[in-house]
């Protein structure tokens, strides 16, 4: 899972962090899935990092500007904002992660 190309929500890792958080949420915190929801997570948010990095030296006139900090690989390589394929969705599994986890111990993304 941690292979997977791209980050998207509806084909990527984010989808298989949310389907990891509804069956976290499903069955109890007895801690099973743990680990590979921080694991996820974090490895998305250090790609869309990294992704966003990538970017913002891209010499086409202002696209640096418009990039964020945080910008999820896609399987088609462009910077999509939107929900099904981009930051948006990115974004809300994130802090669903955070907020499921955020209080039980200290873990950034």
């Amino acid at each position: 899972m941690l292979a997977l190309e791209n980050d998207e929500w509806q084909q990527g890792r984010t989808m298989y962090l949310l389907c990891a958080l509804q069956l976290q949420k499903s069955f109890g915190h007895d801690g099973i899935l743990e680990g590979t929801i921080e694991r996820v997570a974090q490895a998305i948010f250090r790609r869309s990092e990294e992704n966003a990095a990538t970017m913002h030296k891209d010499p086409t006139p202002g696209l640096a500007a418009r990039v964020p900090a945080l910008l999820p690989a896609t399987k088609d390589g462009w910077p999509w904002l939107g929900a099904q394929r981009g930051l948006i969705g990115v974004v809300h599994a994130l802090l669903t992660a955070a907020d499921t986890y955020g209080s039980q111990k200290h873990w950034s993304v």
